[in-house]
């Protein structure tokens, strides 16, 4: 779970690069923000290839993404009695 954690917030931190690196291009201006969450997404990505005990291909990162929803969503996990 804590690999899927990591990729996943990896995998966000790449969407949120965009729009930054968009607006900063937009502004004419050096994109500070989009860079650095460019730089933490791919550390965290990295990060979550070596903490894995298998590696991730890209077919894995949806899968991972709804392991990190459920786990959310029911912490308690589905059997365990309330």
């Amino acid at each position: 779970m804590g690999s899927d954690l990591v990729l996943v917030l990896g995998a966000l931190f790449a969407v949120l690069a965009v729009p930054s690196f968009a607006s900063a291009y937009a502004d004419r201006r050096f994109p500070t923000v989009g860079l650095g969450l460019a730089l933490a997404a791919g550390g965290l990505v990295v990060w979550a290839q070596l903490i894995a005990p298998e590696p991730y291909s890209l077919r894995d990162v949806p899968e991972a993404l709804i392991r990190v929803i459920a786990r959310v969503l029911n912490p308690a996990g589905a059997g365990s009695p309330p």
